[in-house]
């Protein structure tokens, strides 16, 4: 489990800068500066973005294993049946 997290996280580092170095090449290709900051804080954004999605998507969460780990009690029609009739009773008195 700790590896796949730390692969996650080097995962997520590696789409981070290259998306940016994407983005500031296809902003220099078009014509515009990349250090404008309009531009900086939109790749910024992007690249954030992207990154992690690609963390959530390869870490493994320990509270989602937990939770499966754990049984849960079954209810039958008799129990409803027979809480119904508890309350039923309780409410005539």
């Amino acid at each position: 489990m700790g590896f796949r997290n730390f692969f996650a996280a080097v995962a997520a580092v590696a789409v981070f800068i290259s998306t940016g170095t994407v983005i500031a090449l296809a902003v220099s290709y078009i014509g515009q500066s990349p250090g404008n900051p309009i531009i900086r804080i939109g790749g910024l954004f992007i690249c954030f973005v992207l990154a992690s999605m690609v963390y959530n998507l390869i870490k493994v969460d320990a509270i989602e294993d937990q939770s499966q780990k754990k049984e849960k009690p079954v209810v039958t029609g008799k129990d409803i049946s027979r809480k119904l009739e508890e309350k039923r009773d309780i409410g005539k008195k």
